[in-house]
């Protein structure tokens, strides 16, 4: 028995970002697949979008506050699989929430410090040697 398959996936993802009025971040995302391919079958495509409005607070900016919400017009998301070899074929169809909302909140804990170190270079041509005529090997006499 010889099993394959053939067929193409991919994914996307995109995000934009926007510093408004207030020091507010406003953020707009979204992505999606393709339908997968497997050796014995195949599933659906997917997508989601979503906004994230966010703002932080207090000292050294330390507390993030965020408002986000994704799949706004999209109550329910559904994804399909079919599976098949020569002694049976099987289907599923699932649907699930996908419209989401919520509030996020987030406390930075000390200082991040990142330090480049310079390293030191230095060349050392020892192929050129004091009192020698610069070849290999020597002179010949």
């Amino acid at each position: 028995m010889n099993s394959y398959n053939s067929g193409f996936s991919g994914d996307v993802f995109a995000n934009v970002q926007q510093t408004i009025p207030w020091e507010l971040r406003l953020s707009l995302y979204g992505g999606g697949s393709t339908p997968y391919v497997s050796l014995q079958g195949k599933g659906s495509s997917f997508y989601y979008y979503g906004i994230n409005l966010s703002r932080s607070f207090l000292k050294e900016k330390r507390l993030n506050i965020s408002l986000f919400a994704s799949n706004l017009f999209q109550k329910y998301t559904s994804h399909s699989s079919e599976t098949w070899a020569e002694t049976f074929r099987s289907w599923s169809n699932n649907s699930y929430p996908s419209r989401r909302y919520g509030i996020s909140i987030s406390w930075r804990f000390g200082e991040l410090k990142t330090q480049v170190k310079k390293t030191q270079r230095s060349i050392t041509n020892d192929d050129v040697k004091a009192g020698g005529d610069n070849q290999a090997g020597g002179s010949m006499q």
